[in-house]
């Protein structure tokens, strides 16, 4: 039985770093550090800041983690625009939950710009273990 989700951010321009991981966050404290990382050393997160008149990057959304958790698909950094990282739904699986992601690589030309492809979506909270099913396909 799929449950609803809440995008919290996506995108291809931010300050994330290193190899694909899927993560589970249920704790202020750990979505404190996955968006300090998110909106780390990042021209452009900082330029979409400033361009909104703030003088520090955008601070983190509000997540009642008594509630809700929050599950993010990290694609990698990766060589060249055209990516997207897409958490497609997720489902009751017994106690926990599983949830379908969508990695997209581009098929044909694209940006050649360094991108780190990100999707985060709010979910409700749960005790049990969620195993996230991944597959990718050309754009």
């Amino acid at each position: 039985m799929d449950i609803p989700i809440e995008t919290v951010v996506k995108s291809e321009y931010n300050g994330l770093s290193g190899d694909a991981r899927e993560l589970v966050i249920r704790s202020g404290e750990e979505w404190t550090h996955f968006w300090n990382e998110y909106t780390g050393n990042c021209f452009v997160v900082d330029f979409v800041a400033a361009a909104k008149g703030n003088q520090s990057p955008e601070p983190a959304p509000h997540i009642d983690f008594s509630q809700y958790q929050v599950l993010v698909a990290y694609m990698g950094s990766m060589p060249c625009g055209g990516h997207s990282a897409t958490i497609t739904g997720v489902a009751r699986d017994g106690d926990g939950l599983e949830a379908a992601v969508r990695y997209e690589y581009p098929d044909g030309i694209a940006t050649m710009a360094i991108t780190n492809p990100v999707h985060a979506v709010k979910v409700e909270r749960t005790t049990g273990d969620v195993s996230f099913i991944v597959t990718e396909s050309d754009s």
